[in-house]
């Protein structure tokens, strides 16, 4: 591969001939060079630049780099206080009349498996639970973007926006 700036250029990238063959070299007492002799590269740049075709196109490859990881086990005690959560956020959720009333906000760490591999990446999606289904084994949360359904099996953890949350158990006595 061919590196563009700090990056590696993909062996299918769409300008690759442009970008190897280079600017044209014109032997010093040509004709074509006494017409037009050779601009700065800082004057080339700045007068180029609103026109570049590939504004950005370091950013966008940078951004389609993901690094997956292996899902991570829970242990006992992390997947108990999971349950417990969970069971909280039930009991506040019960129905959607009480899941609007108390609007619940969360952000879950959530595991989202690529295609290809068992392998994934952890994402965090915060909304306001909308339902615990314990017979589908899953969240329904309401995002900016929709209605997400997260399943217990991918769920690392849960983070609410009230702190004190998971202190107050409503219907539990102590």
């Amino acid at each position: 591969m061919t590196g563009i700036g700090a990056m590696q250029m993909p062996d299918d990238f769409r300008y690759r001939k442009a970008f190897i063959k280079g600017m044209p070299v014109h032997d010093k007492w040509d004709s074509f060079r006494a017409k037009h002799p050779a601009m700065s590269r800082s004057r080339w740049a700045k007068i180029f630049a609103p026109f570049d075709a590939l504004k950005g196109f370091d950013e966008a490859i940078g951004s389609k780099r993901n690094i997956y990881v292996d899902r991570i086990e829970l242990e006992e005690d992390s997947l108990q206080e999971l349950n417990l959560q969970l069971n909280i956020l039930k009991n506040y959720t019960w129905n959607s009349r009480m899941a609007w009333q108390n609007r619940i906000a969360v952000t879950i760490t959530n595991f989202q498996q690529t295609a290809e591999t068992d392998q994934g990446k952890y994402v965090d999606i915060s909304g306001m639970v909308l339902g615990v289904d314990e017979v589908n084994e899953s969240v329904t949360l309401q995002t900016p973007d929709g209605r997400t359904v997260i399943y217990f099996e991918n769920i690392l953890k849960i983070k609410p926006e009230r702190a004190d949350l998971f202190d107050n158990v409503p219907g539990w006595a102590e």
